[in-house]
């Protein structure tokens, strides 16, 4: 069972500008370095920037990595941010501030102000186009026997069981459910 992010490893041109952007502009502990890499802290995530001669391509999906700031510090971070000539990558237009922009090889970052919770309270006012709530799911047990397992599961309050056989999952209750082989 997946229990969390462990750690991002982004790819480098240079180890030290990197570094300096990481600690400096970002605020985050360097625990270790090498010719080729480090690791950093952020929170409980760690971050390892690794070099690579051929980092520094421009993305041009929306993939990015986003980190949590309290409110207090937002104003000043950003300020900093662009203070230093970072690239703003998009705005925003969701709930809560966030800041969008570049690091130093052109990974898409964020500061964001805010939780999954009041994301989701956000949209239950406006919701996306086609958006679809899911009830809260809490595993009762979590016995795996291998291949063929199952977890009792409560869902909004009445117990249900949840039969994954392989690498096919279904549900004993009628609702919309994910049916990708690793779910």
């Amino acid at each position: 069972m997946l229990t969390g992010l462990s750690h991002l490893t982004l790819a480098v041109s240079s180890l030290e500008r990197s570094l300096v952007f990481y600690q400096h502009y970002l605020g985050m502990q360097c625990h270790a370095s090498w010719e080729t890499g480090a690791y950093l802290s952020c929170g409980e995530l760690w971050l390892c920037l690794s070099y690579d001669s051929q980092a520094g391509a421009r993305s041009r999906d929306y993939t990015h990595y986003a980190f949590s700031i309290d409110e207090a510090d937002f104003s000043n971070r950003v300020r900093q941010l662009k203070a230093a000539g970072v690239i703003c990558w998009k705005d925003n237009h969701s709930e809560g501030q966030s800041f969008y922009f570049l690091d130093p090889d052109n990974h898409q970052l964020e500061l964001h102000v805010g939780s999954l919770a009041s994301r989701l309270e956000a949209c239950r006012e406006k919701p996306y186009q086609q958006m679809v709530f899911y009830p809260e799911v809490r595993a009762a047990n979590d016995d795996n026997l291998g291949p063929f397992h199952h977890k009792i599961i409560t869902i909004t309050g009445r117990v249900r069981m949840f039969v994954a056989v392989a690498t096919s999952s279904y549900w004993s209750a009628d609702i919309p459910v994910c049916r990708h082989e690793l779910c």
